[in-house]
């Protein structure tokens, strides 16, 4: 199946981008109401970044496939070409916490504390770690709650490890235990890096 027989892109509305490509808004075919955010991974003429790309690909939907929570974007279909490749899920109009921040309440700032806290729970005890959490990762719902997105860069730690020392992720979002050469626990939360306590 091909993303253009099952989708309508919406090329000039970028949701959002990323270091492995960009999010446009999607409407079904079959239900012009019904709209999707759809991660498009960029086709990279250099064969090397092509592999990176497939492999954060193929990593991230293996991740998605084996996340079930109220609070993470779940998606609905993700499809592999030899030019591109793309990830489909719920489209949330009320955007983004990177969108919203200057205006967040400290009601709100609680909440969405919470959701990501529950969200991160669940990921942990599947031994899932996110490894990008900021602002433009983290949706707002039509309950205005926090939903977790963008696993490109999650990994899943092994059993029995307590101390990790290869992090991906967002720079100015990492926290600074991670410059640790021994290693941090990969399973501590750190708040600082919400950026709306």
């Amino acid at each position: 199946m091909d993303i253009f027989e099952k989708f309508d892109l919406v090329e000039d509305r970028t949701l959002g981008y990323g270091h492995c490509g960009r999010v446009v808004l999607a409407y079904s075919k079959k239900n012009k109401a019904k709209q999707w955010a759809v991660k498009l991974f960029d086709d990279q003429s250099d064969q090397g970044e092509k592999e990176k790309l497939k492999h954060l690909f193929t990593k991230e939907v293996k991740i998605r496939q084996k996340l079930n929570h109220p609070l993470i974007a779940s998606s609905c279909v993700a499809l592999k070409y030899d030019t591109h490749f793309a990830i489909c899920r719920q489209f949330y109009p009320n955007g983004c916490l990177k969108e919203k921040i200057k205006s967040v309440t400290e009601e709100e700032a609680e909440r969405y504390l919470s959701n990501i806290s529950s969200a991160l729970h669940y990921m942990h005890l599947k031994r899932i770690c996110h490894m990008d959490i900021k602002p433009a990762n983290i949706l707002i719902n039509s309950y205005n709650e926090a939903v977790l997105t963008d696993f490109d860069l999650s990994m899943e730690i092994p059993p029995n490890v307590q101390k990790w020392n290869s992090y991906g992720g967002t720079l100015a979002y990492l926290a600074p235990e991670v410059s640790n050469p021994h290693g941090c626990d990969p399973f501590k939360v750190s708040f600082t890096s919400f950026y709306i306590a």
